[in-house]
């Protein structure tokens, strides 16, 4: 798996540090503020650290540090799908995490790999049985729904715009 860049590393502090701002002061300009850091993000084809099952692995019974690296050398490509987080009322969310540590757990029972934000936001809106994305679920838990996915995603090359509209408000 990639590691991260020291500017991609910055630049997601930026989301993170937005949602910490939002929980400070939740109104509706700390709202697009924050909106406006994770599309600064995806217009950079910035990436996220994403919690994957691996479908043969959990066949197989095998714990991925018992794996020998060239095992599924020989076998198809391995089934990935996102792991995903159920609230309290039963909905599906995709997990986005700003860094690995907030990965927590998932980690040791999944394989890890960095996956453009935008893509991953693509994946939420377009899903039917997934209700958005929820940033952090372990602490921050900042929750987007599909309207502001769809939003997001139609307003990519306008982030610049959007954020002084924030500023405005």
């Amino acid at each position: 798996m990639r590691k991260q860049t020291i500017e991609e590393e910055k630049n997601t502090a930026f989301i993170k540090e937005a949602i910490e701002e939002f929980y400070e002061n939740s109104d509706e300009k700390q709202f697009c503020m924050t909106l406006g850091q994770i599309m600064i993000r995806m217009a950079e084809d910035g990436k996220a650290p994403m919690a994957f099952k691996n479908t043969t692995r959990i066949l197989l019974g095998a714990a991925p540090d018992d794996m020998v690296e060239d095992f599924f050398s020989g076998l198809p490509e391995p089934k990935k799908e996102f792991v995903t987080f159920h609230d309290d009322a039963g909905d599906a969310w995709i997990p986005l995490f700003t860094d690995r540590v907030e990965l927590n757990e998932l980690i040791e029972t999944n394989e890890a790999e960095e996956i453009p934000i935008k893509d991953i936001i693509k994946i939420a809106y377009l899903s039917p049985d997934i209700t958005g994305i929820i940033i952090n679920p372990y602490t921050d838990r900042f929750m987007l729904f599909k309207d502001e996915l769809e939003f997001m995603l139609e307003n990519l090359g306008k982030f610049e715009e959007f954020l002084m509209s924030c500023n405005e408000s």
